[in-house]
């Protein structure tokens, strides 16, 4: 995955006032953090972030931030939001080294047609991402999984994943993120239900024909 050049400027000016100055004229604060190191504090444009994001369609895109003439290569660590509007308010990045594993959360995406949906089966996602640890150029976009062998009732988990190369699942294996929901748990409740209806039936007419044939006893001896 190649680093996303996107420019920036440096920040000298800090606190409430300087962030209002700074939004007044269409930018937000952020950081840049390192491990090791003191952060960098940059101003930016919120609505060319956000073009980007959406153009790349991939959360963990490397990007590649240029501070007087020093340049560096980043995730984007967090975003404070305006609750209500959700317009950026201030962000957070963490620089990255290619050679050291880094772990994120990559969105779970599905493909298939799963064996469940005959049934009237539908796919639930518990979890929408999937948290790896990879190094920054093998961080994939998304994860698909296959779901086409997935019936009613079954379940897939972390430790089920089809990972890409030098990728892997930082979260306990039997986590669940997918499962097949549908009629057949259903149609089980209702088969035991006429399975008891049908001991209840059978234990009535039992008891009928005892009375039955103790009526016929007695009228025998009268």
């Amino acid at each position: 995955m190649e680093a996303q050049t996107f420019p920036v400027q440096a920040r000298t000016a800090f606190g409430k006032g300087a962030a209002r100055k700074l939004r007044s004229k269409g930018l937000i604060p952020g950081v840049i953090y390192r491990a090791g190191g003191e952060p960098t504090h940059v101003s930016l444009d919120p609505h060319a972030l956000r073009s980007l994001y959406k153009n790349i369609g991939n959360p963990n895109v490397l990007i590649s931030l240029d501070v007087d003439g020093s340049s560096f290569t980043c995730l984007l660590k967090d975003a404070d939001k305006h609750p209500v509007s959700r317009k950026l308010f201030h962000v957070d990045f963490y620089e990255v080294d290619a050679k050291e594993p880094v772990t994120v959360e990559v969105p779970v995406t599905t493909s298939g047609v799963s064996k469940g949906a005959a049934l009237g089966g539908r796919i639930r996602v518990l979890r929408h991402t999937v948290r790896i640890t990879a190094k920054p150029g093998d961080i994939p976009a998304e994860i698909s999984v296959d779901v086409t062998e997935l019936d009613v009732g079954m379940v897939v988990t972390a430790g089920d994943l089809d990972l890409p190369d030098g990728c892997v699942v930082a979260m306990e294996d039997s986590l669940n993120l997918l499962r097949c929901i549908g009629k057949r748990a259903e149609l089980v409740v209702e088969s035991t239900a006429l399975l008891d209806g049908d001991e209840g039936l059978a234990e009535g007419e039992e008891g009928a024909g005892e009375g039955a044939d103790e009526g016929a006893e007695a009228g025998d001896e009268g």
